[in-house]
């Protein structure tokens, strides 16, 4: 309201993130990133708002391809027998149906949400 603004510095980044809403990452005296946590995350980890990580007893390539097509998936990614789903809208109950009707058993699903410390470790793993 009163345009001012005031500058902390911290290694306590979870703290950081519920007190500030905009951050700024600094790298050798560079402001490299600025914004809201949640817009710095979605830039870094490639666009979708949210992120849904899977662990399943299997995953085929069939069943990718069919989470892709569901509506407000922004990407689907692999490792091993875990998926992360990132999407512009929470649908986890979508996923859920479509992993029932592939009669896949799913042992986990996890809403992440950016952290800043996840945020800041991957600005400077790309640095």
């Amino acid at each position: 309201q009163k345009n001012i603004t005031f500058l902390l510095s911290s290694h306590q980044l979870n703290l950081m993130q519920k007190v500030c809403p905009r951050v700024g990452i600094l790298s050798r005296g560079k402001l490299i990133g600025e914004g809201t946590v949640e817009n710095l995350g979605r830039n870094l980890f490639g666009g979708g708002k949210y992120r849904i990580e899977l662990e399943l007893e299997k995953v085929t390539n069939g069943l990718i391809e069919k989470l892709k097509k569901l509506d407000k998936v922004v990407n689907v990614n692999k490792v091993d027998n875990q998926l992360q789903v990132i999407c512009d809208k929470d649908i986890r109950q979508d996923i859920s149906r479509l992993i029932a009707a592939e009669d896949i058993l799913m042992t986990r699903m996890d809403m992440k949400q950016d952290a800043l410390e996840e945020i800041y470790l991957k600005y400077f793993k790309e640095e």
